[in-house]
């Protein structure tokens, strides 16, 4: 009888032991899986404010914050952007003087900016992106439009002491315009860049604008080929030249004073 009682109570201290340590791993185990889901939170609230999200509000909002203003003073007037939901509006000292319907995003940025880099003295520019057709217009300080062009993105540059600004856009129908800054003039409001190879990327070589076809890409062995801009007809001529990969690597790339990074 004692016998068995002993084995009666080691058997149950046996189970104890056994539940106990079964606790003890469930709990260390809830613990892990824990750390592991805080860790997947964090990791997923860090994500959330990349810019490189394909998310549209988040590439909407970054080129927001980081590339444009709501307002702008310019001598005495007041230029502020407006929107009810996907409706745009320019206003000059509570004067609509722009607006835009229903714009929708294309791909993934809608609306009307005023860029933070403005280089036309006592001018105001102003960029309109969605429904496959961005535009850039100018203002005066007096709230009148004196330049409208398509394309929102642009980059300044000077040529024989004259500065031109150039506009981008980029969609299906790939084209540029120019603009004579000092005499706020439009000097050719169309030129096709190509469809399908079309240029993306521009270069400075020997004092000549050069565009990189093929969407910025080289061929198989490495050249890339390229058209040249003729400042007197004011459009890339037709003749490809090609340039190769150790000759690009020694030009200097256009920087534009204004681009949506998708």
């Amino acid at each position: 009888m004692k016998n068995i009682s002993k084995i009666l109570i080691v058997s149950s201290l046996s189970i104890w032991a056994c539940n106990g340590a079964d606790k003890q791993e469930q709990k260390s185990s809830e613990e892990t899986a824990s750390k592991w889901e805080n860790a997947g939170t964090e990791h997923r609230a860090d994500s959330s404010v990349n810019h490189n999200a394909t998310d549209a509000s988040q590439v909407q909002n970054y080129h927001q914050q980081t590339q444009t203003q709501n307002s702008l003073k310019l001598n005495d007037a007041e230029f502020l952007i407006d929107n009810k939901f996907n409706d745009w509006y320019l206003r000059y000292n509570d004067k609509q003087i722009l607006s835009f319907k229903n714009i929708k995003p294309t791909p993934f940025v809608g609306g009307l900016f005023i860029p933070k880099n403005q280089p036309i003295a006592n001018h105001l520019i102003v960029t309109k992106f969605g429904d496959d057709d961005s535009k850039l217009f100018v203002f005066n300080a007096k709230g009148e439009k004196t330049i409208e062009v398509k394309g929102g993105e642009f980059f300044v540059t000077e040529h024989k002491g004259k500065k031109y600004l150039f506009t981008l856009q980029d969609t299906r129908s790939p084209l540029m315009a120019v603009v004579d800054i000092e005499n706020n003039k439009i000097l050719n409001k169309d030129i096709p860049l190509g469809q399908g190879a079309a240029m993306h990327a521009w270069y400075w070589q020997n004092n000549s604008l050069v565009g990189i076809k093929n969407n910025g890409k080289p061929d198989v062995i490495g050249n890339y080929k390229a058209m040249s801009f003729n400042w007197d007809k004011m459009q890339f001529d037709e003749k490809e030249i090609t340039i190769s990969g150790a000759q690009l690597s020694h030009l200097h790339e256009v920087k534009f004073d204004y681009r949506v990074e998708y």
